[in-house]
């Protein structure tokens, strides 16, 4: 077991809590990390329901990184994906709402600025 006093404790220590560079992390990951987090709620119909929608966005951006939704261009990407369901107000509704609670999630966990 590493001894917290030593250097290399520290160093390694604070490598863990570095967020990946966003070019190399994929929208897959992303939402591979958003729904193995604490933020999911524990009503397994409402997990179910979240989840089903971020695998919709992970099916559109699979390999696509996440530094994309930093550019505001990819609004429109987003838009275009969500245009799926304009024929149902509410399915085009959830799409954007579920984007945008996978973003927010990510901004508040230092995987996007």
């Amino acid at each position: 077991m590493p001894d917290p006093k030593e250097p290399e404790f520290f160093h390694a220590f604070s490598e863990c809590g570095k967020p990946s560079r966003t070019g190399d992390y994929l929208t897959s990951q992303l939402v591979d990390d958003f729904e193995s987090s604490a933020s999911l709620p524990k009503a397994q119909r409402s997990k179910a329901e979240i989840c089903k929608w971020q695998e919709l966005i992970r099916e559109e951006f699979r390999a696509a990184p996440v530094a994309m939704f930093e550019d505001c261009a990819s609004r429109g990407d987003v838009n275009n994906w969500r245009g799926k369901w304009l024929h149902t107000p509410k399915q085009h509704d959830m799409a954007g709402t579920h984007a945008t609670r996978l973003l927010i999630w990510a901004v508040e966990e230092g995987k996007l600025k």
